[in-house]
């Protein structure tokens, strides 16, 4: 969860060797739907935004005839930038975790050298 933000983060991490396909966005729908049926319980007073990320492999040219490789794109191009959910690369996402933990080291290293 990111409560700075009220906001709950539902990541759905599938296997690499797998392709990703429309039945892993189906469970990740699902999943969100149950956290907000349970937020929205009478009674509750939690007050929070629920999002999805479905990371894994995104098919590629030898997946392209593959029916649920389709469906989960044409679901990208129609609601992906405005849908409470995103489909991210296994890839993508290491090389942006490789980017930020060297942000990080070279401030921590920065802020633990003595003052000049």
């Amino acid at each position: 969860s990111d409560h700075a933000r009220g906001r709950v983060i539902v990541v759905e991490l599938k296997a690499p060797n797998t392709p990703l396909h429309s039945d892993h966005l189906d469970q990740l729908g699902d999943y969100i739907q149950d956290i907000e049926k349970w937020r929205d319980t009478p009674g509750r007073q939690l007050q929070f935004d629920v999002y999805g990320e479905l990371i894994g492999s995104l098919g590629g040219p030898k997946h392209k005839n593959n029916q649920k490789v389709q469906r989960l794109e044409s679901r990208i191009l129609k609601d992906g930038p405005h849908a409470q959910w995103r489909v991210r690369d296994i890839a993508n996402v290491l090389a942006e975790t490789k980017v930020v933990h060297k942000e990080l080291i070279a401030t921590f290293e920065k802020a633990k050298a003595p003052a000049s």
